[in-house]
C-alpha cells in the first residue's frame, strides 16, 4: 500500500473545509491507509493528534473521516462526497507525494507552519513537522516555562523519558527539537530539511515574540499594567455583541479619583503615581475573573462586569470605595466617585453606556464625590443638554480629532472605493451605526451594515436634492424601502462638491443628534472633494 505522504495540503485544506461547513463544535479526523494500518493525516478541532487505528476491509476507499459533534444528515452526506473525492485524488500519480522526497515536504512543511501566528501553536507545529521529516513518532522543544511536545498518539514527551535523541538544531533563542534516534539510517537530506524547519522556526518565533510583546505594550497602560481606552472599547464592542447574541447584561463603571490635582500638588507626581498604581492593584485584585479592569483616562478607571446587574455593581464599587480609604498614599486619604450604567438599558452601545456612565459619575461629583450613582434618563438629559461645557467640549476635542486622523487617511487613499472604506472605518468610530453608504455619482462605492441597498440611496436621493445635511428619527417614515425593516434612526449630508452623499442608520430611534449631524456634514465635505479629486486625475490620466 502506498505511503501516507499523499498531498497533506490537499487534506489539510478539505478538513478545514468541512469543518467551516459543519460548526466550530465538531471535531474531525482525516485518515489514509497505509501499510495496513490507518495514518492520521488531518485534523480539526482536536485538542490532541489522534492515534493510528487498525484498518478494516469494509471501506470503500483509502481515505476515512471520523467526526465527532452535532452533525445534520445533509452535512454528513457532504462529508461522504468529499472524502470519496479525496480518495479519488490519492490515486492520481500527480498528485501523489513521492516517498522519500525531502524537497518536496520541506515544502509542505514551511506552508504547514505559515499558518500559525500564536509562538506556543507554531512550536507545536514544528515538533510534529520534524517528527515528520526524520520520520519518528514523538519531537518536543522546550520554552522558558514549558516543555512543549508532539506524539502521534496524544501522550506527553519529555527529554528525559527518552535515552538516546537527536536534536535538531534551531537557532540561539531557542531550544532545539528533539527527537528519540531513529532506529534505521537517517537520510541526509531529510535531516538537512528538518535543520533548515529548526532554523526557520527560530527566526520566526522570535519575530512573533517581538510582535506580540508591541501588540500588547499598545493595548496597556505603562504606568498600572491595567488594559488602556484602546483595549477598553474594543472589549466593550466584543462584549456588547456577545450579549446581543445571548441576551446576556452586563454593567460598566466608571470610577474617578476625588481631588486627584490636590494630590499632585501638595504631595507630588510621585504620589499620585503611587495612588494610580494602588488604584490599579485594587480593581484587578477585587473583581471576578471574567471581569474586566482598565485604566481610560489621567485618574478615570473602567470596569466591564459580565453578567452582573447595577445592584451587583454597586458593591462592587462600595468594596472598592472601603479599600481604597483602608491604603491612604503618603498620609493622604484616598477617595473615589463611581457612575454605573447597565446594557441594554442605558445603552447598545460602548460610546451610549460611557456617556450614561459618566452622567452618572459627574452627579455624584456634584453631590459631594465618593458616592456611587446609578444612570438613567434623567442624569443623562442633564448631563448633556445642561449647562455642562467640559463636557461639550471634550466631545468637540474627539470629534477634531476623528476629523485629523480622517484626513491623514485619506491622503493615502488612490481611488473612489478606498476613500469610502477609510470614510466608513472612521465613522465606525466616531458615529457608530448599524449600517452605512458612501454614495457618489449614484453608485455606492462603499457600503457596511445589512444590505438596505435601497433606503441608503433614497436617503442620499433626499439629501442630494434639499442640498443639506438632516436627522431622521424612523426612517420609515421618509423612506418606504424602510418599512418593516430593523433600521431607524439615520443621518444623512451631501457631498459638498455635489455628486453624493454619506448615509448612516442605526437600529435605534432618535440614535443621532444635532453634534452627529453637523460632524457627518463635515465629513461629507472632505469625502466629496476627495472623490471628486480622485475621479479628476484619473479622467486626466487617461
Amino acid at each position: 500500500m502506498a505511503s501516507t505522504r499523499h498531498a497533506p495540503e490537499l487534506a489539510e485544506a478539505l478538513v478545514r473545509r468541512l469543518r467551516d461547513g459543519a460548526g466550530a463544535d465538531v471535531r474531525l479526523a482525516l485518515y489514509v491507509e497505509s501499510d495496513g494500518q490507518l495514518e492520521l493525516i488531518a485534523h480539526a478541532g482536536c485538542s490532541a493528534v489522534v492515534q493510528r487505528l487498525p484498518a478494516g476491509s469494509a471501506r470503500p476507499g483509502r481515505a476515512v473521516l471520523m467526526a465527532d459533534g452535532d452533525i445534520a444528515a445533509e452535512v454528513r452526506t457532504t462529508f461522504a462526497a468529499e472524502v470519496h473525492a479525496f480518495d479519488d485524488a490519492l490515486d492520481r500519480p500527480e498528485q501523489r507525494r513521492r516517498d522519500g522526497d525531502a524537497a518536496d515536504d520541506l515544502s509542505w512543511a514551511l506552508v504547514r507552519l505559515a499558518r500559525h501566528t500564536d509562538p506556543a501553536d507554531l512550536l507545536l507545529a514544528a515538533c510534529g513537522v520534524v517528527a515528520g521529516l526524520v520520520g519518528v513518532e514523538t519531537a518536543w522543544t522546550t520554552t522558558a516555562s514549558d516543555v512543549l511536545s508532539w506524539r502521534l498518539d496524544g501522550a506527553a514527551a519529555h527529554p528525559e523519558a527518552v535515552e538516546d535523541t537527536l536534536a535538531i538544531a534551531a537557532g540561539s533563542s531557542l531550544a532545539p527539537i528533539q527527537v528519540p534516534r531513529p532506529e534505521r539510517a537517517l537520510d541526509p537530506e531529510r535531516l538537512t530539511a528538518a535543520e533548515l524547519v529548526g532554523s526557520h522556526v527560530a527566526t520566526v518565533h522570535a519575530s512573533l515574540e517581538r510582535y506580540h510583546a508591541i501588540v500588547v505594550a499598545s493595548l496597556t497602560d505603562a504606568l498600572t499594567g491595567l488594559p488602556n481606552h484602546r483595549r477598553f472599547h474594543e472589549d466593550g464592542a466584543a462584549l456588547i455583541d456577545a450579549c446581543r447574541a445571548t441576551g446576556e447584561e452586563f454593567t460598566l463603571v466608571v470610577a474617578d479619583l476625588d481631588d486627584f490635582k490636590d494630590l499632585n500638588d501638595r504631595r507630588g507626581h510621585v504620589a499620585g503615581d503611587d495612588a494610580l498604581r494602588l488604584v490599579g492593584r485594587l480593581l484587578e485584585g477585587g473583581v471576578r475573573p471574567d471581569d474586566r479592569a482598565y485604566r481610560v483616562g489621567g485618574e478615570e478607571f473602567a470596569l466591564l462586569l459580565p453578567g452582573a446587574s447595577k445592584a451587583n455593581a454597586r458593591t462592587v464599587c462600595r468594596r472598592l470605595q472601603r479599600a481604597l480609604a483602608a491604603q491612604p498614599v503618603d498620609g493622604w486619604k484616598l477617595t473615589c466617585s463611581l457612575g454605573v450604567a447597565g446594557f441594554p438599558e442605558d445603552g447598545e452601545t460602548v460610546r451610549d453606556l460611557l456617556a450614561s456612565a459618566d452622567a452618572a459619575l459627574y452627579e455624584a461629583k456634584r453631590l459631594g464625590k465618593d458616592r456611587i450613582t446609578l444612570a438613567d434618563e434623567r442624569l443623562l438629559a442633564r448631563r448633556t443638554q445642561g449647562d455642562s461645557m467640559a463636557a461639550r467640549g471634550r466631545r468637540s476635542f474627539e470629534q477634531m480629532r476623528h476629523l485629523q486622523q480622517l484626513a491623514v487617511a485619506l491622503g493615502a487613499a488612490r481611488t473612489v472605493a478606498a476613500i469610502g472604506a477609510v470614510v466608513l472605518a472612521e465613522l465606525a468610530v466616531a458615529l457608530p451605526h448599524d449600517a452605512g453608504a458612501v454614495i457618489f455619482d449614484g453608485e455606492i462605492v462603499a457600503r457596511d451594515g445589512p444590505s438596505a441597498d435601497a433606503g441608503l440611496r433614497g436617503l442620499a436621493a433626499q439629501a442630494e436634492t434639499e442640498g443639506r445635511a438632516f436627522l431622521v428619527d424612523d426612517v420609515a417614515e421618509v423612506v418606504p424601502a424602510f418599512a418593516g425593516g430593523p433600521l431607524h434612526g439615520a443621518v444623512a449630508a451631501p457631498f459638498a462638491a455635489g455628486r453624493g452623499a454619506l448615509v448612516i442608520v442605526s437600529a435605534l430611534p432618535s440614535r443621532f443628534d444635532r453634534d452627529d449631524e453637523r460632524l457627518l456634514e463635515v465629513i461629507a465635505t472632505v469625502a466629496g472633494l476627495a472623490c471628486a479629486n480622485v475621479r479628476l486625475v484619473t479622467s486626466e490620466a487617461a
